[in-house]
């Protein structure tokens, strides 16, 4: 869980509440842009914890806003606007992290659109859609201090 909150920013691993074994994952580390973010078991393996460890970066609050950087590829979150898979990307982008009774909604700065985790299968993309029913828990993230 959260241990202290994330407007203080530091190193997160960010897992999905519905298939609460999957991790956001930079898929296979790689730093290349438009790499997919994508969700992953947690296997302790050391290049799979860099790949799924995760910094926040807070950039102002009301609404709490942050980029998203794994800083061993030092590649940032951002969203593939051809598809709206999260991928990847040398160049920031902001997101809303909104807390809820389930975790954190990962909202994308300036629309509707949250990140969601369809599977619990390794390696399924994450991806933006506009909200679905606050009840449908793919939708929601835990941060969990690294």
């Amino acid at each position: 869980m959260v241990s202290h909150p994330p407007n203080r920013g530091g190193y997160y691993k960010i897992r999905n509440v519905e298939f609460d074994t999957q991790y956001v994952d930079l898929k296979q580390g790689n730093a290349r842009p438009g790499t997919l973010i994508v969700g992953h078991r947690e296997d302790n393996s050391p290049g799979g914890i860099q790949n799924r460890t995760w910094q926040i970066l807070y950039q102002s609050k009301g609404p709490l806003t942050a980029t998203i950087r794994n800083p061993v590829s030092a590649s940032y979150a951002t969203v593939d606007d051809l598809n709206g898979n999260v991928v990847g990307n040398g160049d920031p982008q902001e997101f809303e992290l909104i807390k809820t009774s389930y975790g954190y909604r990962i909202k994308v700065k300036g629309s509707t659109d949250v990140w969601i985790l369809d599977s619990k299968e390794d390696l399924t993309k994450i991806h933006v859609i506009s909200p679905p029913s606050e009840s449908d828990k793919k939708q929601y993230w835990i941060l969990e201090s690294s």
